[in-house]
């Protein structure tokens, strides 16, 4: 197993972000599956890892991402662009106090599968500018302790995975409407 901590914003390195990580993964052709929860969305975020977002949504099999939705979060361009772009999106919208908020990136491989886990929303300051704190999990398809965390993680996401949680809504042209 592998573990990194990933901070980034604080000091003047600026290899160690999350942005970056996720840039490698998505060309990384060992990985072939993602889901990505995000709390806050922008277009910076994705103009940030867009070359990457767009052929890993060519030579992936799967690829998802589950978007918190509040006002001035999440941007209506960043969803227009998912929609545009073919790549299956899911936003959890509620009038509750609750907030979706989540930032979690997963990737599952031939070999391995990868977590990255922390407070980097799905924005160019939250992937490559603002002090953040992150969690880097990579663990071979054999690791015992490692597909225990990612059970624990499908177990408890199940309902918005699945899209079965009544604040879970596919988007659509029509929902973004």
């Amino acid at each position: 197993m592998r573990l990194e901590f990933l901070g980034h914003g604080l000091h003047k390195d600026h290899t160690n972000t999350v942005g970056h990580y996720l840039i490698e993964t998505f060309k990384n052709s060992d990985y072939d599956t993602f889901i990505g929860f995000s709390a806050f969305t922008k277009m910076s975020g994705l103009n940030s890892i867009k070359p990457e977002l767009v052929l890993a949504k060519k030579n992936f099999k799967s690829l998802k991402f589950y978007l918190g939705i509040v006002r001035k979060g999440t941007s209506r361009e960043a969803l227009k662009f998912l929609i545009d772009n073919e790549i299956e999106t899911y936003i959890f919208c509620t009038s509750d106090e609750i907030m979706f908020h989540p930032k979690i990136y997963y990737f599952e491989g031939k070999h391995n599968n990868r977590f990255i886990l922390g407070s980097s929303n799905l924005t160019s300051y939250g992937l490559f500018h603002n002090i953040e704190a992150s969690t880097f999990i990579e663990f071979s398809k054999n690791d015992q302790q490692g597909l225990k965390y990612t059970r624990q993680f499908n177990k408890y996401f199940s309902p918005i995975i699945d899209a079965t949680d009544k604040n879970v809504e596919k988007l659509t042209n029509e929902v973004l409407q």
